[in-house]
């Protein structure tokens, strides 16, 4: 009996554990209720899909030694508030203060800092000072002024030819496969394998200088057209389609007879942005050899047919507001084009992504979506967008910082801890809050706007000023198709242009 009795006891002390431990095991998702679910969970979850599949993905680290600086400052001089709409607001922040980026800029400069005992120094500056004239007069001083510059990439050739730059490449701890840096720019901006520029996630912001098309949603809705997204996802958004769509929707709405500010137009264009059609048709003005020396790659068949089929589209004053076309009115009015597209004037408006956050939040009333350049036809693999170097901030490193072998490892560490960091904080909050957040709210325009940047184009041409950009952008602002002629008469000139700095940068360090 006294046996009996403890086999009882184990039992239902063995029930009993069974109890608790089932009692303790989570429930699996069917056992939740899921009848609570509103409108506000439902914003909540769309909100943080990007963040949850960052968290879900596994984090690489930078390679990088354990190591610290002992107070170090290290200086950065960045495009400031007197920059106007292209500030570099990625690179440096006093305190937090609610801004999504400006937020996180900042704790990502404190963690960068607490980790390897350094204080970030920001250095702002006007679009006027942060000039090659001026870094040449710093550097030439011998003075250790900036650790890092933020460069605008116009202001590039003048300092690469001069060897006033570092190669990036070289950099120790630096790795530019790495995906907080933006490999396909490096490799663009390179000239000899040389790389004394690039960009990434630690500016992010310079992803605003792609162009893009922006759509008005109502009037896709009103004349029932087909759906942008779709066409972009289905390979049919190209030239030929952005033209039908155009004419669909132009009319002379005052019955006039004349096609002027009063009236509805396909597309509202700025002639300055044109150019930014030939690079999305997967046209270059130079290509390189294997041993990264550029090489003129404009003028084939391909290139004149793009060039013109633009012309045809930019040329149709019913179809197309031009800048061009409204000189006088513009100087009355020089936000018109914007204004007009604002009140349902146009279906299309180009320009910089840049100007998403400023229509959003001051102009535009009606939902609006954002697009990548059209192909030029179906069978062009991808999506390209240009971004003009007179926009792009880029990342350089002054020879002055690097001058021996410690300062050399201090700014690698420093760069590359930034940038990765950079990658899971600051990128995630340009992509899910300052952008996913209150400049658009569907989830095809971060469709489009991740293939937007996955593809960012610069013209080695453009940037440098050899001037085949120029004849571009000169015939298209005119309306003329004479690219060919335009070319031969200044291929002289942009032969010189390009050997002479080639030289140049080929024979720093040797």
């Amino acid at each position: 009996m006294k046996k009996f009795v403890s086999g009882a006891v184990l039992f239902v002390l063995f029930l009993t554990l069974i109890f608790v431990i089932f009692s303790c095991t989570p429930k699996s998702q069917s056992d939740i209720n899921t009848n609570t679910t509103d409108a506000s969970s439902a914003d909540t979850q769309e909100s943080n899909t990007a963040e949850n599949q960052t968290t879900q993905e596994a984090r690489i680290k930078p390679d990088l030694p354990d190591v610290t600086f002992k107070g170090y400052e290290f200086k950065i001089m960045y495009r400031g508030p007197d920059s106007g709409v292209w500030e570099c607001k990625d690179v440096y922040s006093e305190a937090e203060n609610g801004d999504a980026i400006n937020d996180a800029v900042y704790l990502r400069n404190k963690t960068v800092e607490d980790r390897y005992n350094i204080k970030i120094k920001g250095i702002p500056a006007s679009y006027n000072t942060i000039s090659a004239a001026g870094i040449k007069k710093s550097v030439q001083a011998g003075s250790n002024d900036y650790d890092a510059i933020m460069l605008r990439q116009a202001e590039l050739p003048a300092l690469v030819t001069s060897g006033f730059l570092y190669d990036i490449s070289k950099m120790p701890y630096i790795d530019l496969n790495k995906p907080w840096w933006d490999k396909n720019i490096a490799e663009q901006l390179s000239i000899d394998n040389k790389v004394f520029a690039t960009t990434g996630a630690l500016l992010i912001s310079s992803n605003n200088a792609c162009n893009v098309i922006f759509f008005n949603k109502k009037l896709i809705k009103d004349f029932s057209l087909d759906d942008p997204y779709k066409l972009v996802g289905d390979n049919l958004w190209n030239m030929n389609k952005f033209a039908e769509m155009c004419k669909n929707i132009s009319a002379d709405l005052n019955n006039d007879g004349v096609f002027d500010e009063n009236d509805r137009y396909g597309c509202i264009v700025r002639a300055d942005t044109s150019p930014a059609m030939y690079y999305a048709a997967g046209s270059q003005t130079t290509d390189k050899d294997d041993n990264g020396i550029p090489a003129i790659s404009f003028g084939g068949e391909k290139d004149y047919a793009v060039l013109n089929r633009i012309i045809g589209l930019l040329a149709d004053k019913t179809t197309v507001m031009l800048d061009g076309n409204f000189t006088g009115l513009l100087i009355e009015k020089p936000n018109l084009l914007l204004e007009c597209f604002a009140n349902n004037q146009g279906l299309f408006y180009s320009d910089f992504l840049q100007s998403a956050e400023y229509m959003r939040g001051n102009l535009i009333k009606f939902e609006f979506g954002i697009l990548p350049m059209p192909k030029y036809d179906e069978n062009q693999s991808d999506y390209y967008s240009f971004a003009e170097s007179s926009n792009v901030s880029l990342l350089t490193i002054p020879v002055t910082s690097v001058s021996n072998n410690e300062s050399l490892k201090r700014t690698g560490v420093i760069l590359e801890a930034m940038a990765a960091e950079s990658e899971y904080t600051l990128k995630l909050e340009f992509y899910k809050n300052a952008l996913r957040g209150y400049i658009y709210s569907d989830s095809e325009s971060s469709e489009m706007l991740d293939k937007i940047i996955k593809n960012k184009v610069i013209s080695l041409d453009e940037t440098y000023g050899w001037g085949i950009h120029t004849v571009i952008q000169e015939n298209l602002s005119k309306l003329t198709p004479n690219f060919a002629s335009s070319f031969e008469a200044a291929l002289p000139s942009i032969e010189s242009k390009m050997n002479t700095a080639v030289d140049a940068i080929k024979s720093i360090g040797n």
